[in-house]
């Protein structure tokens, strides 16, 4: 079975008031990057962060968040 912990933590970019969001999916196991996209904390990076995932992680997989 796949498992992944997705994660995400925040930087600045240029100034300090341009905070940028780092998204991550890892794999539990082997910590292999398996994605990663930048953006806002928002619904539309969590989505291109689910479309960054190769295909067989997308089903048959187990997720872990810190939420």
């Amino acid at each position: 079975m796949k498992e992944l912990e997705l994660d995400e933590l925040w930087t600045f970019v240029g100034r300090k008031r341009r905070k940028v969001w780092l998204w991550l999916a890892v794999e539990r196991y082997s910590r292999r990057l398996v994605a990663w996209v930048l953006g806002s904390r928002g619904r539309a990076t969590a989505r291109r962060l689910w479309q960054a995932l190769p295909p067989p992680y997308r089903t048959g997989a187990w997720y872990h968040t810190d939420e």
